[in-house]
């Protein structure tokens, strides 16, 4: 048995080898559950440039056909709905997680960030 997130499906997969497991993945057992990962930012701070290559950059993400290409390449849940509960999303012949997803996304909640400060530290 192993617990993790939709992103590490990938890895299960890789450590099985070819054809030599079948695995099944199941939706975490509660109504309520927390979003993480797929975090697209952009800070308040930056030049000009830096600010419009940001949104550009968040702008090019944030289209159906980059999300669908994200999430089949990554196992990341996709940041858009319509993308969650597309066929095209959701019948993934490489992924079992995209299948179920949409059900237990149904009262999903993230955890709000009103200030993030990052702190580098040299070892």
């Amino acid at each position: 048995m192993f617990i993790s997130t939709c992103a590490s499906e990938a890895y299960v997969k890789m450590g099985m080898g070819k054809n030599k497991f079948n695995y099944g993945v199941a939706p975490r057992p509660s109504k309520y559950n927390v979003q993480q990962g797929t975090d697209i930012y952009m800070f308040n701070k930056g030049t000009a440039e830096q600010k419009s290559a940001a949104f550009m950059f968040i702008k090019f993400m944030l289209s159906k056909r980059n999300q669908l290409k994200l999430a089949h390449a990554t196992g990341y849940m996709p940041v858009l709905k319509s993308i969650l509960k597309s066929d095209d999303y959701k019948c993934s012949k490489d992924s079992k997680v995209a299948g179920i997803l949409d059900k237990t996304t149904a009262n999903i909640y993230n955890l709000k960030i009103s200030r993030m400060k990052m702190q580098l530290t040299s070892n």
